[in-house]
């Protein structure tokens, strides 16, 4: 219910499917919700259903916003206040939630990464080595967020992460580094950074047909001259399948299959086993060899069976791969160095090598300070799990609840173990909680954690003196340095129909170098217009558009056009009458009914194809010959 003053009028809005959040109803800038409902609800005798009945609790609609004041915390309550957030991180959503410090952040960066924290690969669920998905991408080595937020405990991301902590040096780099490409130290990737599997299904169905035949699996079939199985049988074993944990490689048969020749003839019914078979086997086409993963055998609805290999390949980063911050902040990897050639500080190898150099250009136009200050955080928080000294402080106090606005905290259920070892939860950046008992803040923002790394024997800036591992000498300058989370990318495409009607019955999702790279000299052509078929899948041409078509023209390279145009894409002889400019056949036109006059050209077959098209919708196209019998 809202009321529009311009109108004069109260609207009721009863339409289904509104989207609407709940507030705490304020009175006089005065919350209803007070202590004693908290305790009740927390001992269980009063559920959110009975708040929302009492009116301590109301939903509230886009258009009722307009008429409402509403506080985010209760050091911002006014007397003009109307009603209270829950939460203020409520705001939010899941995916936005999973941001540092959003509001040091230019908001088209936040947009971003909600965007790009969807393609983030990581861990998708605790049963993601019992399922078969049509693709899967796993991280090897997923990592829990140096620097989390409330919502990242919320929704169990930190269960279930999706990146991982790399040390972070920003600093120019061999000018490998521009336009947002990143540096990756090859030591880090052989550890297992940014290492990920990827995992793809492959079905078939072994049909039973009307005629009362069937296809069948068969062992692998001999070689005529060796009497061996044939090479790219190799993995086949006696049920025609491939053996779980085998090597495949490009080319290699993973199902044996076998299907009748002719399964609509109603000759063979009865006698199958006189039914002559030819071989449709499933090759695996990738270019990078993988291991069987599972082998699958269930029946369907119809009483099929169906058969489901998963082949796992494990990845490691290459140049182009995608990584991102969780700051909007994307790039390629632009080089991957030796670990004796990267950057260190004064910690020696571990942790002071760097895993990941950023060029610090990518800062002063994106304004992604939340990133600068998520370094900054983190490296305190991996000083507070070592740092005696200041575990031995925090025990002593009595920490029963969250600090106040926009502050970082460190939460309250901190277990104590026995002996010289204290274990302490990770930094956590938290909105307020409205009805937190107010403690004083242990750690707030940049000034407390800068005060942390001095006491520890670092800047207060963050930045580190690192020395070249090139030259050996000190760099120039103070390099800011510290750990920053890092999401690998996968990217959703349209999808596609492919062979295997089964296999690729959903969206297509492709990612990293290994999946796009694709060059061809010469393959496949397609029946209809004799040019390159496309895609990568099927061997495809790399196509010339009209925009690269145009700025040749604009060059002049009219060689360059014609052999890319006709020459080596549709080359094509034909026969064209001088007299009728109508295309002949062997020397003959079969309109003039004479020969004497058939000149031969070279056109690209599309041409070719365009003129017969046209002829058949009864429209004429005639060709005339300037340069005829020159």
């Amino acid at each position: 219910i809202y009321t529009n003053h311009h109108h004069k009028a109260v609207y009721v809005a009863c339409d289904g499917g509104r989207i609407c959040r709940p507030a705490i109803v304020c009175e006089g800038g005065v919350p209803r919700v007070r202590g004693e409902h908290i305790q009740l609800l927390k001992k269980g005798k009063a559920t959110f259903e009975d708040f929302l009945a009492k009116g301590l609790v109301e939903y509230l609609d886009v258009n009722e916003e307009n008429d409402t004041l509403i506080a985010l915390s209760e050091a911002h309550l006014t007397p003009q206040t109307t009603h209270l957030e829950i939460e203020p991180f409520t705001l939010l959503g899941a995916v936005a939630g999973l941001i540092p410090y959003p509001h040091h952040n230019q908001s088209p960066r936040n947009t971003y990464q909600c965007a790009m924290g969807k393609q983030a690969i990581g861990a998708i669920a605790y049963n993601q080595f019992e399922r078969i998905d049509t693709l899967l991408y796993l991280s090897v080595y997923p990592q829990q967020p140096m620097v989390k937020t409330k919502t990242i405990e919320l929704v169990g991301y930190d269960r279930l992460p999706a990146g991982q902590n790399a040390t972070v040096a920003v600093m120019s780099y061999s000018g490998y580094d521009i336009e947002d490409a990143l540096i990756l130290n090859k030591a880090s990737l052989d550890r297992g950074y940014g290492r990920c599997q990827v995992l793809r299904k492959n079905a078939t169905l072994v049909r039973k047909y009307p005629n009362g035949t069937f296809d069948r699996l068969a062992d692998a079939p001999l070689d005529e001259v060796t009497g061996a199985p044939q090479k790219k049988y190799d993995i086949i074993q006696f049920d025609g399948l491939a053996g779980v944990g085998e090597r495949v490689d490009p080319g290699d048969v993973y199902i044996n299959k076998q299907t009748p020749t002719n399964s609509s003839d109603n000759t063979f019914s009865g006698q199958a086993s006189t039914v002559p078979y030819r071989n449709t086997p499933l090759t695996y086409k990738s270019p990078v060899a993988g291991q069987i993963d599972k082998v699958l055998i269930s029946d369907t609805e119809n009483e099929q069976t169906l058969i489901k290999v998963l082949i796992r390949q494990t990845r490691r980063p290459e140049l182009g791969d995608k990584f991102s911050s969780r700051h909007g902040q994307k790039g390629v990897c632009g080089l991957i160095v030796n670990q004796e050639d990267m950057p260190f500080n004064d910690q020696g190898i571990n942790p002071g090598r760097t895993d990941t150099i950023m060029n610090p250009h990518g800062f002063p136009s994106r304004m992604t300070v939340g990133k600068m200050i998520e370094l900054l955080a983190g490296k305190v928080r991996s000083l507070i799990l070592t740092s005696r000294k200041l575990c031995i402080g925090l025990t002593e106090r009595p920490l029963v609840g969250w600090c106040a606005h926009w502050k970082v905290a460190i939460r309250h259920s901190i277990r104590r173990l026995k002996g010289p070892s204290s274990t302490l939860p990770c930094l956590l950046f938290m909105y307020s909680c409205s009805y937190a008992p107010s403690i004083p803040p242990i750690i707030t923002q940049v000034e407390d954690m800068s005060r942390i790394l001095v006491e520890n024997g670092f800047s207060y800036a963050g930045k580190d003196m690192l020395t070249s591992g090139i030259t050996g000498e000190p760099m120039e300058a103070y390099v800011y340095f510290g750990p920053i989370y890092y999401q690998k990318l996968s990217e959703w495409l349209s999808p596609r129909r492919l062979s295997t009607s089964l296999t690729w019955s959903y969206p297509y999702l492709e990612h990293m170098v290994m999946d796009k790279m694709h060059a061809r000299a010469r393959g496949p052509r397609a029946t209809l217009t004799r040019q390159p078929t496309e895609g990568r899948s099927r061997e495809g041409g790399l196509r010339l558009g009209e925009m690269e078509r145009d700025c040749l023209i604009g060059y002049g390279a009219t060689q360059l056009l014609l052999e890319r145009l006709m020459i080596s894409s549709d080359k094509f002889e034909v026969n064209a009458c001088e007299e009728c400019g109508l295309i002949g056949y062997n020397g003959w036109c079969t309109y003039c009914k004479s020969s004497k006059r058939v000149a031969s050209l070279v056109i690209p077959y599309a041409a070719k194809l365009l003129f017969q098209e046209l002829m058949a919708m009864n429209v004429v196209p005639r060709l005339v010959l300037d340069d005829a019998g020159k």
